[in-house]
């Protein structure tokens, strides 16, 4: 016995020495980190001691303090804070005085005023130099009272508090002002009523959903991808209803922290089956699970990802990634994406994942990078450090085709290997185009989503007829009935039995379908041109919209569309003011102009291993194009060469169809 009471103390003694020994490294790599803050703060180094001094009887709010000072470098703002207020003065002034103006013109407008007061100019400076003792006491002073003292932060860790409550700012030319004043109190009467159930009472997930869907209520967001409201002050960001998915996670994540909620924000830099990439809230719940919601933008029980393909994530931090850190510090071309060095990978999060492993010969110690494609082009989501040989890619979404690549010092990417598809099962399936070759039809450029389905579906059952009595009351002749609720368009060769007639038109009597339509085209037996006549039919469009009148259907232009007054019995079509025969009827459904359309000129292309080879242009003359001698595996890429942008790649399946990825 006694011999055991001896191993288990000298078994404790270890661990005990072991303990110190970890904690003094750990301690040594914080003090580093410190100390190159205070470095890096010049003249400002006597503020930030300051807060170190302030709290030098308090260990809690000293060890929140050092974290915070030591992971300050890297964050800036704008050095001339009087300009910066002016600027935003000046901006909410025009809002103010111009409650109409369009998105578009709002953006430029604030642009033109940004530019012409010079804040594009003004120098950036390192928080470290710019800081004051008294705004950084007053924020962690703040923080540790909502920890403290907040019911819906009472679940939160040290360091999740440090991280997601803590900071003094959400991103980078933030103001330093008294954020977390300004908005804790707006809906407090709202967020009150909580109190009167015991079971929401301290739910921070009630509490969010609570919080969202009175900022959606009271701001009215719209989203748009194509202008952004170069606007960081949060109470006159929150006067432009309208901006992308970043800038309502930027708003909800200051006003949402303001009142004691959890909330953090993940992004992926590109979808993996979709153009763009996208960015959202997250609320770190009492149970352990996070939720994922697009703050003030949709209910936070809808989330974000379901359908989507998700090759990576990451979490935005105040804490810096040393691996981005170095990779930022490299001497190679590093993508903008990650040259922030405040990311964290929470992939796992969202789906399942898998290893991926490339042979890099001859690449040790370079970096090499894991790209989708993007938006025209091969997009990086993901990267490594070549070691032994071999790139190691830790948690890859799946069901996705990716590129290895890596950068020229000028920014040109090189693939390393052919691209593949990474399967459910975690298997890697390379895709080489063969030499054998095949003609394939092709009726979209980029896949159909559901902002596109919820309407180009609602053609279904539709029905072209003929008549020659403008009321259709008395021998109708029934042309065609549309099979299909894809968003294609289509040809319809019209039966020779179908006498001529003086009246044509399209109506669908299945409920909820609002004769939707985007163009209408009749022909006779030349073809060459739509055969022109008088609009007859329902007038008027849903709730008087002028964007939905019946005129779009005649107009040419697909992306223009008819929403008829009800959801059913409406009709549109035209009087030619004779008996015409109609040898040929097009239509194309509401969309967004990836369809093919007659006239336009398209453009084949296939990844050839290092580049993507053209397989010709062609003018497409009905609403599919074919093309020949295509080689067989090879992955696919369809151009509108007139208009447009949006596309995405695909393979053929077996039977020839666009398989899209």
């Amino acid at each position: 016995m006694h011999v055991l009471q001896v191993l288990l103390k000298i078994v404790s003694l270890s661990i005990l020495v072991l303990s110190n020994i970890l904690y003094s490294c750990s301690s040594k790599g914080e003090d580093s980190l410190l100390e190159t803050a205070l470095k890096t703060s010049g003249d400002n180094r006597f503020e930030l001691e300051a807060v170190l001094e302030h709290y030098a009887d308090e260990p809690e709010k000293l060890e929140a303090a050092r974290w915070l000072i030591s992971n300050m470098p890297g964050h800036y703002s704008y050095s001339d804070t009087a300009l910066l207020s002016r600027y935003h003065h000046a901006a909410d002034s025009f809002i103010c005085v111009n409650p109409d103006i369009s998105i578009f013109a709002l953006c430029d407008s604030i642009d033109s005023i940004k530019t012409l007061m010079g804040v594009d100019f003004s120098p950036k400076i390192s928080d470290c130099k710019l800081v004051t003792s008294n705004y950084l006491i007053d924020n962690i002073d703040q923080a540790f009272n909502q920890w403290k003292n907040c019911k819906w932060l009472r679940h939160l860790d040290f360091d999740m508090f440090c991280e997601y409550i803590l900071p003094y700012k959400i991103k980078e030319l933030q103001p330093l002002d008294d954020w977390r004043v300004k908005y804790k109190n707006v809906y407090d009467e709202e967020l009150e009523t909580l109190d009167y159930c015991d079971l929401y009472n301290g739910s921070a997930y009630q509490a969010c959903r609570l919080l969202n869907e009175a900022y959606r209520r009271d701001v009215h967001p719209g989203p748009t991808n194509e202008k952004k409201v170069n606007i960081n002050d949060v109470s006159v960001r929150l006067k432009v209803p309208h901006g992308m998915c970043s800038d309502f996670g930027y708003l909800t994540t200051v006003i949402f922290r303001s009142v004691g909620l959890p909330i953090g924000q993940d992004c992926t830099p590109h979808w993996g089956n979709q153009r763009l990439g996208h960015s959202w809230n997250v609320l770190f719940a009492a149970n352990g699970k996070h939720i994922p919601f697009t703050g003030m933008m949709s209910r936070i029980e809808d989330g974000v990802i379901i359908d989507e393909r998700l090759p990576k994530v990451f979490r935005s931090t105040y804490a810096s990634n040393p691996q981005l850190v170095k990779l930022k510090h490299s001497d190679c071309y590093v993508p903008p994406f990650f040259r922030n060095i405040f990311l964290k990978d929470v992939t796992d999060e969202y789906t399942a994942t898998s290893l991926v492993t490339i042979v890099c010969k001859g690449m040790t110690n370079k970096t090499v990078y894991l790209c989708v494609y993007g938006d025209n082009d091969w997009t990086p989501v993901d990267y490594t450090f070549v070691k032994g040989g071999l790139a190691e890619f830790k948690s890859v979404g799946k069901n996705i085709i990716y590129l290895p690549v890596y950068y020229t010092a000028s920014g040109q990417a090189k693939a390393i290997s052919d691209p593949f598809i990474l399967d459910f099962k975690g298997n890697i399936r390379p895709i080489k185009a063969g030499e054998k070759m095949t003609t394939a039809q092709f009726d979209r450029k980029y896949p159909v989503l559901k902002y596109v389905w919820d309407y180009a579906h609602l053609v279904k059952n539709g029905q072209f007829e003929a008549s020659d009595d403008p009321e259709f009351k008395n021998e109708v002749y029934s042309v065609h009935t549309i099979s299909s609720g894809r968003a294609v368009g289509g040809d319809i060769e019209v039966s020779a039995s179908i006498p001529p007639c003086r009246y044509w038109r399209y109506i669908n009597d299945k409920p909820e379908t609002y004769c939707s339509m985007a163009e209408i085209a009749f022909f006779d037996s030349i073809y060459t041109k739509p055969l022109i006549g008088k609009i007859i039919g329902t007038n008027g469009s849903w709730e008087d919209n002028p964007m939905w009148r019946r005129e779009n259907l005649f107009d040419g232009n697909a992306l223009t569309s008819y929403c008829a007054p009800a959801g059913t019995g409406c009709w549109i079509g035209l009087d030619f003011g004779k008996k015409v025969k109609i040898s040929k009827i097009r239509y194309i459904p509401r969309g967004d102009g990836n369809m093919v359309e007659p006239g336009d000129v398209y453009e084949l292309f296939y990844w050839d291993g290092e580049c993507w080879l053209s397989l010709g242009q062609k003018q497409a003359e009905t609403v599919v194009i074919t093309f020949d001698n295509i080689p067989e595996g090879a992955l696919l890429l369809l151009r509108d060469v007139t208009k447009g942008h949006d596309e995405r790649i695909f393979l053929l399946d077996g039977q020839g169809r666009q398989e899209w990825w």
